[in-house]
């Protein structure tokens, strides 16, 4: 899918490889809190060169995911409100003409 180039942020700063990986994950409907597990196990590196985490706020993953049109499953309760917050700053944005 492709993304509007009125979403927040959409200049990735993560590895396109990973980006892929953390969009097959939530297409399958796999939380976020099960995708930042995941990339753990997987050994996937952050943007800054770390391993991923083992626990994660879960951002990265849901910003990546609604930038690219997909739905994310949460997984508790603070990255449903985060979900909800990302996806108004989305709608926002988009309602903004372009110049």
């Amino acid at each position: 899918a492709s993304t509007p180039a009125s979403v927040p942020s959409s200049r990735s700063r993560q590895n396109p490889d990973l980006v892929v990986r953390v969009c097959e994950l939530g297409q399958d409907g796999i939380s976020v809190v099960e995708i930042d597990r995941t990339l753990h196990r997987e050994r996937w590196h952050t943007s800054s060169g770390s391993v991923w985490p083992p626990r994660n706020d879960g951002r990265v993953v849901v910003r990546t995911l609604l930038q690219r049109g997909i739905s994310p499953v949460a997984g508790d309760a603070k990255i449903h409100k985060y979900i909800i917050e990302y996806s108004a700053k989305i709608e926002r944005a988009g309602a903004t003409p372009q110049g």
